[in-house]
């Protein structure tokens, strides 16, 4: 038995079609009735000669594709099934619960526990290939894209790396650890210091240090050439611009400090 799949999602975007696409290829995937490829507002369903040839008869396989509730009623009023269709599998691609079981306001196509089991299996595959998955760049690194891999992520995502910034960066980073480790300034006193001779922590000019600022410095892992996604670590994958002796007892005094602190 062959499969056809439908994506019926007339006036969405082209960005969403992507999105919906590999839902509905994830579904057929998932179901396993064999590889189908996907025809996007067909202007027709296949002739009902086209189907009756096929021995065993076909699946056919319509992904609803408009934030509107589903109406199949209405779509097989419009669309004649061909007689050679054996199963009709309709599919509700835009999840209108999220992760916590609520109703969401407004049906997201990239929301849901289904889309959300997706998009961690996607970050993880990109994470253990060496892209840098985090929202913003730690200090003294950069980002810059890298060559985009044929994953089934959404075809519009850009995939980054870390490198050095500039020189005069990485001796700040250098700085905070030294002056934490060696020289045993606290946060604030780092803090205090960095202020005082103007060094800025980004861009802006009128950018200040505070001690959330330098603690994140003290904790990133991507200073000794680590990436970290949701407590997974892989070493080796960006430049290390701090010795791992220091970074790992900067790491055990701050916790000798919160142990301290109960």
């Amino acid at each position: 038995m062959e499969t056809i799949s439908i994506l019926h999602a007339p006036g969405v975007k082209q960005s969403k079609i992507k999105f919906l696409e590999r839902k509905l290829m994830d579904f057929v995937e998932r179901i396993d009735l064999g590889k189908a490829d996907i025809h996007v507002n067909p202007p027709q369903l296949l002739k009902c000669g086209d189907a009756t040839r096929i021995e065993g008869g076909l699946t056919l396989i319509v992904g609803w594709g408009l934030p509107s509730t589903p109406a199949w009623d209405r779509w097989l009023g419009e669309n004649k099934i061909p007689k050679g269709v054996r199963q009709f599998v309709a599919v509700d691609l835009f999840e209108r619960r999220g992760c916590d079981g609520r109703l969401l306001d407004v049906p997201y196509v990239n929301a849901g526990k289904y889309w959300s089991r997706r998009t961690l299996q996607i970050n993880l595959s990109l994470f253990f290939n060496g892209c840098y998955l985090k929202p913003h760049t730690p200090f003294g690194m950069k980002r810059v894209l890298t060559k985009r891999k044929r994953e089934r992520a959404p075809s519009t995502r850009l995939y980054y790396n870390l490198v050095p910034a500039e020189p005069e960066k990485i001796e700040i980073v250098r700085l905070i650890f030294d002056l934490f480790v060696n020289s045993d300034y606290s946060m604030t006193g780092i803090t205090n210091l960095l202020n005082a001779q103007g060094i800025s922590p980004s861009q802006k000019s009128s950018a200040t240090w505070n001690i959330r600022k330098v603690r994140n410095v003290l904790e990133s892992w991507v200073y000794i050439g680590a990436n970290e996604y949701l407590g997974c670590y892989k070493h080796s994958v960006f430049p290390s611009v701090v010795d791992k002796a220091i970074f790992f007892e900067a790491q055990a005094k701050m916790a000798r400090k919160q142990i301290d602190l109960q």
